[in-house]
């Protein structure tokens, strides 16, 4: 009889199946397998010892358990082919089917959404069908709001269809830096490998965030564990990291611009893998973000306000839940944005005091805010907050080309208007050099066109700070 048949017994009774062993649990010499057919999946208790992706034939009892049916097995054995190619093959035909992704409609339907369709089919294709396969997913995002509202979609997604699985095989983390780290990347393989369960190949995906030349390492190592590894990035990103990935969705790869922001990429693979409405996600991501495809409304600027403040100071001990939890609250959320616009108000008063403004020969005025008095590390406004902050009222005051750096003694937070873009100012360009020439002075560095920041090594903020002037002196 077929798994799904076991639902139809009326009462406690005697079955014989066939499967593949899916997922192992051991306790005290007892052995819990989720074996799967082509029609579903039971829970099986053995004390006979078998290894992941066997397959089976099981005869036992069949007991109600948690409103579900387990078989207690009084026989288990290997099948061997071809009695075993066929009940594999049949399973196969079963997952692929369901692991197809769903049709939606985009909610910006452009030429650079459409060339992205296909790898969001794929993303989604592979979420689906690790929720199929009995395999563990983990979602790690970048902490700010389009990182957040990127995995927060993402999670809804993987949870409709999970569902009552969730808790043994979905997992997040929080990562603020724009980097993944090879000790992330180790925590994450251990997160997985450490669980109490033994299941097949995890699916690691990675939002708003990875794909950049200093996560190039952390990659490898993920890689190197047997890991199936997704980015969904709108940062430019290293030519060898596409090579370390299953999938890739970034609009970076299709003459698309950082716009396409991570949430909004995220959205549309969530809708791919489930029925669900993500549209305040991802309208919330793109306010953050300060994507120009669409004008946002105040409500979402407001919310990606609050989720940035949250993000700061829940870093530590955040998950995706308390992020969805707290998306709920309507008056929570408004309390925490009225915190954080206070805390951003006197941020901005306090680094107005240290603005100096240098009004270039090649027609650009550059400004440097000294950050260390206005922005603390750990708080909230972010130093890259608080240089958008003034960027934003000089750009609001003056029709010219302008960048704008915040810098502390290791970093240095760089903003342009659309005006300076055109003349030929790119942070993304100018980082690369920078690392280039002065290999030691920099850690990390990166972002977007207009938008980016630096991390500097003890010792050097002054010599790259003046490089930066420098380079944009030459323009």
């Amino acid at each position: 009889m077929g798994v799904s048949s076991i639902d139809s017994i009326s009462s406690d009774g005697s079955v014989s199946i066939a499967g593949k062993i899916m997922r192992i649990r051991e306790a005290q010499g007892l052995y819990r397998y989720t074996i799967a057919d082509e029609t579903g999946h039971v829970e099986v208790a053995s004390y006979s010892p078998f290894e992941l992706g066997d397959v089976v034939k099981v005869s036992g009892d069949v007991k109600k358990h948690a409103g579900h049916f387990d078989i207690y097995a009084t026989e288990m054995d290997r099948l061997l082919d071809p009695a075993r190619g066929l009940v594999e093959k049949a399973i196969e035909l079963s997952i692929e089917k369901e692991s197809m992704p769903r049709k939606c409609e985009p909610l910006v339907n452009d030429e650079v959404m459409r060339a992205l369709a296909k790898p969001s089919d794929d993303c989604a294709r592979r979420i689906r069908r690790a929720i199929f396969s009995f395999r563990p997913i983990l979602i790690r995002y970048n902490g700010d709001a389009d990182g957040i509202c990127a995995g927060l979609a993402l999670k809804r997604a993987i949870e409709s269809v999970m569902g009552g699985d969730v808790k043994r095989r979905l997992f997040f983390a929080q990562n603020n830096p724009a980097i993944y780290s090879p000790g992330d990347a180790l925590r994450d393989i251990s997160i997985i490998r450490m669980l109490p369960e033994r299941m097949e190949k995890p699916l690691f995906l990675l939002v708003d965030f990875a794909a950049n030349s200093e996560s190039v390492e952390a990659l490898e190592l993920v890689k190197g564990a047997g890991v199936e590894l997704a980015i969904i990035d709108h940062h430019p990103f290293d030519s060898k990291a596409p090579t370390l990935l299953d999938c890739f969705v970034s609009p970076l790869t299709c003459n698309g611009t950082s716009h396409y922001c991570a949430g909004l990429l995220a959205g549309e693979v969530a809708k791919r893998v489930s029925d669900v409405d993500v549209s305040d996600l991802q309208r919330t991501a793109m306010a953050g973000d300060k994507s120009r495809l669409a004008a946002p409304s105040e409500e979402h600027e407001r919310l990606a306000t609050a989720v940035d403040f949250l993000a700061i100071y829940q870093k530590d001990t955040s998950t995706l839940d308390f992020f969805d939890t707290s998306f709920q609250d309507k008056a929570f959320m408004e309390s925490v944005y009225n915190q954080a616009v206070a805390k951003m108000r006197q941020s901005h008063a306090i680094a107005k005091e240290f603005v100096k403004i240098k009004d270039l020969p090649n027609g650009f005025k550059l400004c440097k805010i000294k950050l260390d008095a206005a922005a603390k590390k750990g708080e909230f406004p972010t130093k890259g907050k608080t240089t958008g902050s003034i960027h934003d009222e000089l750009a609001a005051q003056n029709d010219v080309p302008i960048v704008t750096l915040g810098y502390g003694e290791r970093m240095i937070s760089i903003r342009a208007n659309l005006k300076a873009k055109e003349r030929g100012f790119n942070a993304s360009r100018m980082i690369d050099q920078l690392k280039a020439e002065m290999k030691n002075a920099v850690e990390s560095g990166g972002g977007h066109d207009v938008a980016a920041s630096i991390k500097v090594n003890k010792g050097f903020g002054k010599i790259v700070l003046d490089w930066v002037c420098s380079w944009i002196e030459r323009i």
